[in-house]
């Protein structure tokens, strides 16, 4: 009677498989690739990576893109500073490498733009509201701390639990809407790049 062969091995016939066929690892390797030329991108080499990819067969292009798109996705996060802002320029210009029209982009990163601004504006404010809500135990804090230490102390605000357990809560509920607000304008990008899937600058 034929074994019965565990998970285990079942998992490490097909890990050999894998390993073993070539179709598969150069898809890996161009899907690798093209996280290198999204990095590069990022850096301000558009033309290089542009050059970089109209060298690829059409075949070849489609895991380049693969692995350009995975990193470009994930790499796009809602700001902690006004400093930040300027990446979104950035992104822009690595999103026109994929499409022959840049155009078309226009509209989504207005929307990505009013987004980011809008999500430091509003953590601003929450700030804001907390600091003024807990002056009273803040002045409250510093003096007990002042008169321990024997010398004048600036507290943080997040260094108190209270405010920071209230800060915490409030910026979660925000940037889980905001964040969904952002998965919408990545949802607007993949719709995009699918709809160009062999088109490059």
């Amino acid at each position: 009677m034929e074994r019965m062969k565990t998970a285990l091995e079942i998992a490490l016939e097909k890990l050999g498989t894998v390993e073993s066929d070539p179709k598969i690892l150069e898809r890996q390797k161009y899907e690798e690739e093209g996280k290198r030329l999204f990095g590069k991108a990022r850096t301000g080499a558009y033309e290089e990576v542009a050059e970089a990819m109209r060298s690829y067969s059409k075949e070849t292009l489609q895991y380049i893109r693969a692995g350009y798109i995975s990193v470009y996705v994930q790499s796009i996060t809602l700001p902690q500073s006004e400093e930040k802002l300027s990446e979104i320029d950035i992104m822009q210009h690595c999103a026109e490498l994929l499409l022959e029209d840049a155009a078309q982009l226009r509209g989504p990163f207005t929307q990505l733009e009013s987004i980011a601004r809008k999500y430091l504006s509003v953590m601003e404010q929450i700030e804001n509201m907390l600091s003024e809500r807990y002056k009273p135990l803040m002045k409250e804090r510093e003096v007990q701390m002042s008169q321990k230490l024997g010398y004048s102390v600036k507290l943080d605000p997040k260094s108190i639990p209270e405010i920071a357990r209230e800060r915490n809560s409030i910026i979660k509920q925000y940037r889980e809407k905001f964040s969904e607000e952002l998965e919408g304008f990545k949802q607007q990008l993949r719709t995009l790049f699918e709809q160009n899937s062999s088109g490059i600058a």
